[in-house]
């Protein structure tokens, strides 16, 4: 089968894979339970590759009945796991004619059952759908041995940070407290609204969080979705610079390792707030601005206080001029003390008897399309 005779299929999920052998047939296995009857089609973008997961992809889709392409390329060193996204999206857009909803995970990880029918029941009503990660659960063991206090510190901050943004910044597609994940194992998309954004970056990694920023900057609704739940890889050694496998690894050499970029420290979220500027979920903090795990109590604290008192958005400014008070809206979130960080955010249950359970779940540390012309295309159905 050709590509220019697929048959018509509103939804496609996007795969990159680079050397993904020993995994790619547990990702597959996992997306045909959630396929069903939504006719969904798979793309596999297996870029520089020296081991046969495209053979593997194939042989697993056969034995699935999954419907899948492959797309066998090389990309240039500057390019990676953006530019593998961007081929398959724009390899879907061009050879699926009825399609309506463009979907992402990784090579690495396992979707729930239900994860395709989620990401489609929330895309009609918004332009993209992040989903909520967890551990792949026989893997979960090998987070043991990183620095259980500063995880524990980098959660507590990643929290008040988005209550912050829920607080000053509230997003209608969002009416409560969400999960803060915009992570390319779980995403989702119109197809309509990803084509008028320019599509995924040609990003070596970050271009998950880079293409939602985009949406929301466009005036786009994203949902940030507690029942669409992905399990994800805990290895140490991973595919993308930059990516979570790299954000593990340095956590474990170093304990006051950088944290992840999208939490601003409490200067820059005061200022962004004063000037009107806060940016998007999920921003980017700038390298030398980056807080380390050292620094987090202090900002707990501080984030803290201005929480439990929104009239206190200026503390700690060494700038006399700074005005004594801005007086904000009241917020029903319920933040009294340093450390009471008000009730845990309420989670969607999964399906009965579902492993996908979200009690299970741990914090990690944490753009015209055209495909690539040395691209070898391989189809079965």
């Amino acid at each position: 089968m050709t590509p220019e005779t697929l048959a018509p299929a509103a939804v496609a999920v996007v795969i990159p894979a680079r050397n993904e052998s020993d995994r790619i047939d547990a990702c597959l296995r996992a997306l045909a339970q959630s396929a069903g009857a939504t006719g969904a089609h798979v793309i596999l973008v297996a870029n520089n590759c020296t081991d046969d997961t495209a053979s593997r992809a194939r042989a697993s889709a056969g034995r699935q009945r999954l419907s899948l392409s492959v797309i066998d390329c090389q990309l240039p060193p500057d390019r990676g796991v953006g530019s593998a996204r961007r081929i398959g999206c724009a390899f879907a857009m061009r050879t699926l004619p009825g399609l309506a909803y463009l979907l992402t995970t990784d090579a690495d990880s396992q979707v729930a059952p239900d994860w395709i029918a989620r990401s489609i029941s929330h895309l009609g009503e918004v332009a993209a759908v992040c989903g909520r990660i967890g551990p792949i659960e026989s893997e979960q063991h090998l987070l043991d041995a990183l620095p259980a206090e500063a995880g524990l510190l980098e959660a507590q901050y990643r929290d008040l940070v988005l209550r912050f943004y829920h607080r000053f910044a509230p997003e209608p597609a969002n009416p409560g407290l969400h999960h803060g994940e915009a992570s390319g194992a779980s995403l989702g998309f119109r197809a309509r609204d990803y084509r008028a954004i320019g599509g995924f970056a040609d990003l070596r990694c970050g271009e998950d969080r880079d293409i939602i920023r985009r949406l929301k900057q466009s005036g786009r609704a994203v949902r940030h979705a507690d029942d669409v739940l992905a399990r994800v890889s805990c290895r140490l050694v991973g595919r993308a610079p930059g990516g979570m496998a790299d954000a593990l690894s340095m956590r474990l050499a170093d304990p006051d390792s950088p944290v992840d970029d999208a939490f601003l420290p409490v200067d820059l979220l005061l200022e962004a707030l004063r000037a009107g500027a806060l940016p998007a979920w999920p921003p980017e903090v700038p390298a030398e601005r980056r807080l380390r795990a050292s620094d987090l109590p202090g900002e707990i604290a501080r984030l803290s206080r201005v929480l439990a008192d929104p009239e206190l958005v200026h503390l700690g400014s060494p700038d006399p001029t700074v005005p004594a008070a801005i007086h904000l809206a009241p917020s029903p979130l319920d933040i009294t003390t340093r450390f009471d960080i008000g009730p845990p955010i309420q989670r969607q249950s999964a399906p009965p008897g579902s492993a996908f359970s979200p009690s299970n779940d741990v914090p990690f540390p944490g753009t015209a399309l055209q495909p690539n012309s040395g691209a070898k295309k391989e189809t079965t159905s």
